[in-house]
């Protein structure tokens, strides 16, 4: 009688492409498997308290399965050690005006390393296969938010703008006058917010044509009473926003 191997206990390991091995550190793509390590080195990295969460109404669960659009719309590489992520970096595929021309524009971010993994090149492997990425991809630019000027000035960033905020009291806002039109209050996913933000960015060197995935990383931080105020002309055309 023929034996037969009982395989139904048996799990069937996922198979990964390597693009680098050194010993027992591994670099590849992330996946939405990886969606549970991915989340841990993000909020690891980048202090996100369980306390911050609650005060921007954020459950644990529900912010890592927000952050799946970037295992799924984005470029996602790291270093894994024995198959524990240890370092990674994410590259956004955008738009951005430079000089009037809509350009293609690979969007940094996500660099992050656990501690222990530091001061093994991890993250300047990564960069210089990002940009090898980015050059495949044919992005003519890339743009990032820096933690360290002098890191990202050597790998070749160089500072384009600066953001300057003002603090006023309501004592030094201007009188109101009569004009035409009106202000209506609306959701952060208005639509005419939206619009009127893309017609300031077709005129502004520099600034970011934002798509979804970028209009919800931008308020991931900010809690469900934001709400944006926008002016509509006499023809109910929506022209500007707070």
């Amino acid at each position: 009688m023929e034996k037969k191997e009982d395989n139904s206990n048996k799990q069937t390991e996922k198979a990964h492409v390597y693009l680098e091995t050194h010993g027992d550190y591994r670099m590849r793509e992330l996946d939405n498997d990886d969606l549970e390590q991915f989340n841990a080195l993000l909020t690891y990295a980048f202090q996100v308290t369980s306390y911050e969460l609650l005060q921007t109404g954020w459950e644990q669960d529900e912010f890592k399965y927000a952050k799946r659009p970037m295992l799924e719309e984005a470029y996602v590489l790291g270093w894994f050690y024995k198959d524990r992520l240890a370092s990674m970096i994410v590259v956004y595929s955008m738009k951005v005006n430079i000089h009037d021309n809509i350009m293609d524009m690979g969007g940094i971010t996500g660099v992050a390393t656990y501690p222990e993994y530091t001061g093994r090149g991890l993250i300047h492997s990564l960069m210089r296969r990002a940009i090898n990425y980015m050059h495949e991809q044919q992005f003519p630019i890339s743009f990032l938010y820096p933690y360290s000027i002098p890191f990202y000035r050597k790998m070749g960033w160089e500072i384009v703008s600066d953001k300057i905020t003002f603090t006023i009291k309501d004592t030094q806002l201007p009188k109101l006058r009569p004009v035409d039109g009106m202000v209506e209050r609306v959701s952060l996913d208005s639509e005419d917010y939206h619009n009127v933000h893309s017609y300031f960015a077709l005129q502004r060197h520099g600034a970011l044509i934002r798509d979804n995935l970028a209009w919800d990383e931008y308020w991931r931080w900010e809690n469900d009473d934001m709400i944006v105020a926008v002016y509509y002309s006499k023809e109910h055309k929506p022209l500007g926003y707070v």
